[in-house]
């Protein structure tokens, strides 16, 4: 590895975001490569002092933060409660159901009884009188 390629990478290094193969890379440059190794320790101090590098992260760190990132905010999809399901389930059923029954109700409706002899059924007002009268 060249110290080119070193350099970028050495924030995600010491946070431990790297992959183990490109770790064990800077492992090894940074025990034969001198400068590297003490900007390695430049980075490692602002951190610990509470200052930002210069530097800003390789690449492929800023992709794979950006994906953690946004597997995390990701909307997840809305899923129908069964609960919510049931109550409409039931309050379907008892509509359907009451309008059925009101439907059957007015299609079976037996006719009133037709009678022959309407004439000989009706009393008049003075009949009334007598009949209440008698009670």
């Amino acid at each position: 590895m060249t110290c080119d390629v070193i350099k970028p990478e050495l924030l995600g290094y010491h946070l431990g975001t790297l992959d183990l193969v490109l770790r064990d890379g800077i492992d090894a440059h940074l025990l034969a490569c001198r400068g590297c190794l003490t900007r390695y320790l430049e980075v490692k101090r602002a951190l610990e002092d509470g200052q930002l590098p210069d530097e800003r992260p390789s690449p492929a760190l800023r992709a794979r933060v950006r994906a953690d990132v946004a597997a995390i905010v990701a909307p997840r999809p809305r899923r129908i409660r069964p609960a919510y399901v049931v109550g409409f389930a039931a309050a379907a059923a008892a509509i359907f159901l009451f309008a059925f029954e009101l439907g059957a109700g007015k299609l079976h409706l037996k006719p009133a009884p037709q009678s022959s002899q309407s004439d000989s059924q009706l009393i008049d007002a003075q009949q009334a009188d007598t009949s209440l009268k008698v009670l």
